[in-house]
């Protein structure tokens, strides 16, 4: 029996692929792949992925040795007791693939130790998606760290090497399971199958797809634009958490998809610093492509270079004046929700 066990990374379509395989839920078990719900099981919500049920195995199992406690903690425990329940129902029901996912698995080393027992019970692969740090480093500050820190800049200098440092977050997974269980892939349109993660996903691990609905091309995850994220950076005070996307929810629902991002190209990082994250990356990146990629040639680069095309250059001025149009159509629109409930 295989396990195919995706661990991310994060902005790298984790959600377009659990969107996937949540949709698909029933169709892939009817051709023997089974899809287990949130709790790892079956009786469970079925999102497509278990980050949280993961996130608190590895926090008990993190406490349990910091405490120096000898005997092997109750989440290595509970995880090999859902596993091998999984592994009896496919037996009863002739499936061959076992799918899990969650990006926060290639977080924390703690989750090879957990799963490594896998190893004598599955046929196992490791899939991980990888893009550019400097895009990666973007889309995180959008979504998360604007909350935390004053400027992009800030960020960097505090994450730099530390984020999307893929040579240091592949590394525990191949210690245990062997890069010949890994299937790395670049996040990248340019190099994914149908130029679709979901697609990607599907034709690199081989995976059945008869009768599966595709949602290809769409935005399961959309991002906003720069300008709402701008605007965010202003108002740290809203957000509960960094994980708490409430004014994002409340811009796209009063002025639409002028919240979300169309242009291709970033205002948020001019082209010195993406180069400056390009060349920080490089020696690692250059040992992730000896490691994952052996059939490339290594003359040329894992990542090509970021360009002036993705960049998009804005005076303060227009960012001002985007930042007062975009407020302006947001006013409008909650004027007329006002007006629509007679207020």
């Amino acid at each position: 029996m295989k396990l195919l066990l995706h661990i991310g990374a994060g902005k790298c379509g984790s959600t377009a692929i659990q969107s996937y395989l949540s949709t698909n839920v029933e169709a892939l078990r009817r051709i023997g792949v089974l899809v287990p719900g949130t709790e790892l099981d079956l009786q469970s919500p079925m999102h497509g992925q278990q980050a949280f049920f993961y996130q608190s195995l590895v926090t008990q199992y993190n406490t349990h040795f910091l405490q120096r406690q000898d005997a092997l903690p109750g989440s290595a425990s509970l995880l090999r007791e859902k596993m091998l329940s999984l592994k009896d129902i496919m037996s009863r029901e002739g499936a061959h693939t076992l799918v899990l996912s969650a990006e926060n698995l290639s977080n924390e080393s703690a989750f090879t130790d957990l799963f490594s027992f896998c190893l004598d019970e599955f046929d196992c692969e490791i899939v991980l998606y990888i893009r550019r740090q400097d895009d990666y480093l973007i889309s995180a500050w959008t979504q998360w760290y604007l909350k935390l820190y004053d400027n992009f800049e800030d960020y960097i200098n505090s994450h730099l090497l530390i984020d999307a440092n893929w040579l240091a977050l592949a590394e525990p997974w191949r210690k245990v399971f062997g890069a010949e269980r890994m299937k790395v892939r670049l996040y990248d349109r340019e190099k994914l199958f149908g130029s679709d993660v979901v697609t990607d996903f599907v034709q690199a691990t081989g995976l059945p797809d008869e009768d599966c609905v595709y949602e290809t091309g769409a935005a399961v995850n959309p991002s906003v634009n720069d300008t709402v994220a701008e605007l965010a950076s202003q108002v740290k005070d809203v957000f509960s958490s960094i994980h708490d996307g409430e004014f994002y929810n409340v811009m796209s629902e009063m002025i639409g998809p002028r919240a979300l991002k169309r242009d291709s190209r970033s205002s948020i990082a001019s082209l010195e610093e993406r180069l400056r994250i390009y060349v920080a990356y490089a020696p690692s990146n250059a040992e992730v492509q000896r490691l994952y990629f052996p059939d490339q040639d290594l003359a040329q680069p894992l990542f090509q270079p970021p360009s002036a095309d993705e960049v998009l250059c804005l005076s303060s001025e227009e960012r001002m004046r985007r930042q007062i149009a975009l407020l302006t159509r947001a006013v409008f629109a909650a004027g007329k929700k006002l007006q629509a409930h007679g207020l």
